[in-house]
Formats: C-alpha cells, structure tokens, sequence
C-alpha cells in the first residue's frame, strides 16, 4: 500500500507458483479485485 501512495497503483503484480507453507494457491486469488 506505500508504493501504491507513492506511485499509484500497479497495472500487474506478479505472484508465486508455489508457497512453502501447504501448497494452497490463495495468494493470487486473496489480492485479486
């Protein structure tokens, strides 16, 4: 949220294929609008 104050909001954010804590896929769908 500080760069988005500074910087406006980004167009695209990349995420991870994998997390080390089980494997749940919910990154990208939990920052999605």
């Amino acid at each position: 949220r500080k760069i988005s104050t500074e910087f406006g909001a980004p167009d695209l954010v990349f995420t991870g294929k994998q997390t080390i804590d089980g494997d749940t896929a919910q990154v990208g769908p939990g920052i999605a609008k």
